[in-house]
């Protein structure tokens, strides 16, 4: 695994640098949840059917429970880093940090001791169910996506799991989840492991230009997601 504290930077068409940094709790939730809100709407409108477009409490309350979601995967284990960016300050024209995009994986058990010392944290709403959110309709995808998965885990094992991946729709297509999703590429091929993935429709070309071959698709709540997985390759052998 890389160290806990790199930071990666490249060049990024429309906006300049993009770095990729270790997630900060509690400092970076609300920008995350606020992310996975804007990247994921169509979970939005299955999982809260109760919230009123017209009322901002009801969309903070999905922020706030996606930001929780994150830090319970957190103090299980996993991986989260945030892509970031700088633009300047509409008060003062400073340049200011913007949090873009972000990737959490789900990392080998060898792995796990050193991610939960770094996020050890007494953080934690993830108990705190929203009164706009229909818990058994979450319960019941999130089932759907656990067995298909397992079918193809079974067979395959398991190396890197990438458990979610999103940029924020006003930075779309300017390089972030490419540059989130080789962290994990890079890990997986220090470890000589694969990596696997669930992807959605609309980021299943990112997963293969990448080298990503789907294995299976299924049905979540009407919409299409699939199974997918980079295979390692030691240097110089083939691709089958």
């Amino acid at each position: 695994m890389g160290s806990i504290t790199t930071t990666t930077t490249t060049t990024t068409p429309g906006i300049g640098k993009i770095s990729t940094r270790p997630a900060l709790i509690p400092a970076d939730v609300p920008a995350l949840g606020a992310i996975g809100r804007a990247a994921f709407g169509y979970s939005s409108r299955l999982l809260f059917p109760n919230a009123e477009p017209s009322d901002p409490s009801t969309q903070q309350d999905e922020v706030r429970w996606r930001g929780a979601r994150l830090v319970a995967r957190v103090k299980n284990g996993n991986v989260a880093f945030v892509a970031v960016t700088t633009e300047p300050s509409a008060e003062n024209g400073q340049d200011q940090e913007v949090i873009v995009g972000v990737a959490q994986w789900k990392v080998p058990a060898k792995h796990e001791a050193k991610w939960k010392e770094l996020w050890n944290t007494e953080w934690d709403e993830a108990g705190k169910i929203p009164p706009s959110m229909d818990i058994t309709k979450f319960d019941e995808l999130m089932g759907i996506i656990a067995r298909e998965e397992k079918k193809i885990l079974d067979e395959q094992g398991l190396g890197e799991d990438l458990q979610t991946l999103a940029a924020h729709p006003d930075y779309k297509r300017r390089g972030i989840g490419t540059t989130l999703l080789q962290w994990g590429i890079d890990q997986a091929k220090a470890d000589k492991a694969n990596v696997f993935l669930t992807a959605t429709a609309e980021g299943k070309h990112l997963y293969e230009r990448q080298g990503f071959v789907q294995l299976a698709e299924y049905d979540v709540g009407g919409y299409p997601h699939f199974g997918m997985m980079w295979f390692y390759r030691s240097e110089g052998e083939p691709a089958n």
